[in-house]
């Protein structure tokens, strides 16, 4: 069955922000979830194509080569739009001392709070 649907979803400090629209983009809105399990239950349709931004193939140190290529395909202007990924460490602890002590251990680099914000919330949505 092919897609009518699309879905991007993000986290946030309140939990998960989906915004969908339309194939044509020409309707879009956004809706704000505490859990992703809640955000899935809400959106099993399956013409909806559900795309997340969360990590993958986390490190257990240093950087991940996708990023490292990434910045240098962008350039220097564009570099930065490619937020470092925390280390698989950093997303067992529940708070950000611990998160970001636990990403300084692996890969010698503490972790912004942005970045630190989704690393409980990213750990539980991702299979173990």
């Amino acid at each position: 069955m092919p897609f009518t649907r699309l879905a991007g979803v993000d986290g946030c400090k309140a939990g998960w922000v989906l915004a969908r629209s339309d194939l044509a983009l020409h309707v879009l809105d956004f809706v704000l979830y505490g859990s992703f399990a809640e955000l899935l239950a809400a959106h099993s349709d399956p013409d909806t194509l559900i795309v997340v931004d969360i990590p993958m193939g986390l490190p257990p140190s240093g950087p991940r080569a996708c990023a490292i290529q990434a910045r240098k395909l962008l350039g220097p202007s564009r570099a930065s739009s490619v937020f470092p990924t925390p280390s698989r460490a950093a997303f067992a602890p529940e708070t950000y001392e611990e998160a970001s002590s636990a990403n300084s251990t692996a890969t010698g680099r503490r972790l912004s709070g942005s970045r630190t914000a989704s690393c409980p919330r990213s750990a539980r949505s991702m299979p173990s």
